[in-house]
């Protein structure tokens, strides 16, 4: 019985979707994925004491970007995020509205850099999610004003 804190580093994709309120397992056993370079994980033995089975209990991302910059934020014609891209992954930034309606796409982004215009959209607030493949690097909110 007992527990241990493991370190793990480059690894290409981490799941944990055992969780359950009900049962063997604890509702902090919530869905993950990995999307940062480091992963936290603490393993409880209590579970299982015949055969190892490397349980994720809780999980600390580090991310090694800084938080993306939008600017100016209100804005009326069109804005730019900012971000850190010090990789070669490819990125797509999608803006939602407050119904959480898909309301644009910007894919095969390649650098740090978006201008995003109003063009149709209306005055209000809306949401912002850039990805890779691997996950979500950065969302926030804009408003048009």
């Amino acid at each position: 019985l007992g527990f241990t804190t493991q370190v793990f580093e480059g690894e290409e994709s981490l799941y944990e979707g055992m969780g359950s309120n009900y049962g063997l397992f604890e509702d902090m056993f919530a869905p993950f994925k990995k999307n940062s370079r480091y992963v936290y994980s603490t393993f409880l033995y209590y579970y299982c004491r015949e055969t190892p089975c490397n349980l994720f209990v809780s999980t600390e991302y580090h991310f090694e970007t800084k938080s993306p910059k939008i600017f100016p934020n209100p804005f009326s014609y069109s804005t730019t995020l900012k971000f850190d891209y010090s990789d070669s992954n490819i990125y797509v930034l999608q803006i939602i509205n407050q119904n959480a309606q898909l309301i644009n796409t910007i894919e095969n982004i390649k650098s740090g850099e978006i201008e995003i215009r109003k063009g149709k959209m209306k005055k209000g607030i809306y949401y912002y999610r850039l990805h890779t493949e691997k996950g979500i690097i950065a969302s926030g909110k804009m408003i048009i004003n």
